[in-house]
């Protein structure tokens, strides 16, 4: 890898040209991690989704064998659904899926369509918007805010204290939620006006096609494993592209890999994909006509080597 094409450049707009780069060779290549820790790196869509259905690969941090420490979160934090596997993932599992039960839906709909409705009316009618730091990023901790039951004096607060966690790189569901939100406005402002596709079929196209999330959560093998001739040793560190495979061209038909796949598939995409849903259509109930004030070359992307994702978003109603 050469310094301009690093795997781990954040806020860059060749992040395209990054992840189909790590499809050449063997699709297997040794680097090191922002914080210099060493790790594996595995591009392409048969590489990529064999491994996140393999039960020799686990998200449990106690099974990496060179100290992997992340970020270092309290215990009480650290043991969540992203870092544990086995029997004590699939019993908090269970208990989490519950609550994104089919039958939960309509409700979860409800709340979106609330939470977006009030963010949406507190924003000017007309002139230049942020829809970024107005609505995409507030959307997400206040709908999770409703669904904990917080009256709604405290999803304020509640927005507020969660915005350091929707900072950091440790949430894939969070940072679809945003990245693919932002980038469906974008599209949608500047591009879409076919009023004949529906909105659940367009969102759908663009998470798997801007692919918001570029690499799954690290993963530790439970032995030695082979990848394409390639021998990754028990516990050491392997990241996932999950970008190369989506915009593999063996891929073909077959499904894209935006909220993952396996036992550790996103528990919240439903709830994701209800998000850019009903967002996007109370945006254009509320502004028919929208249009990008910055060509896409100018757009000022996050400052994050995890997500794709706008910094901002900036859009011109009337």
């Amino acid at each position: 890898m050469t310094s301009s094409l690093c795997p781990f450049a954040a806020g860059t707009h060749a992040v395209g040209r990054i992840h189909d780069r790590l499809r050449q060779d063997t699709g297997v290549h040794r680097d090191k991690l922002p914080d210099g820790s060493p790790v594996w790196i595995i591009g392409g869509y048969e590489a990529v989704t064999n491994l996140l259905a393999d039960h020799r690969m686990s998200a449990a941090k106690s099974d990496s064998t060179t100290n992997f420490r992340g970020q270092n979160l309290p215990r009480a934090l650290d043991m969540n659904l992203l870092n544990i596997d086995g029997e004590q993932h699939r019993r908090v599992r269970r208990l989490a899926t519950t609550a994104f039960a089919p039958e939960h839906h309509a409700a979860h709909k409800r709340v979106v369509g609330d939470a977006a409705k009030r963010l949406i009316g507190d924003l000017p009618a007309s002139g230049e918007l942020d829809l970024m730091s107005g609505l995409c990023e507030p959307l997400p901790p206040r709908v999770i805010g409703t669904l904990l039951g917080l009256p709604q004096d405290k999803l304020d607060r509640f927005q507020t204290a969660a915005r350091p966690m929707f900072a950091i790189d440790t949430s894939e569901e969070g940072y679809a939620i945003q990245g693919a939100l932002g980038a469906m406005l974008m599209l949608v402002a500047g591009a879409i006006n076919d009023k004949r596709q529906s909105l659940p079929k367009l969102v759908r196209e663009i998470i798997s096609d801007v692919a918001p999330v570029n690499y799954a959560l690290r993963r530790f093998p439970l032995e030695d494993i082979a990848v394409n001739g390639i021998t990754i040793p028990r516990g050491e560190t392997v990241i996932l592209s999950l970008r190369s495979a989506n915009t593999d061209p063996a891929r073909g038909a077959r499904p894209d890999l935006a909220f993952g796949r396996g036992r550790h598939f996103c528990i919240g995409a439903s709830l994701a994909e209800t998000e850019a849903i009903e967002a996007l259509r109370h945006v254009f109930r509320r502004w028919p006509r929208l249009r990008p004030t910055k060509e896409r070359s100018d757009l000022v992307l996050r400052h994050s080597w995890l997500a794709y994702s706008l910094a901002e978003l900036s859009v011109y109603a009337d």
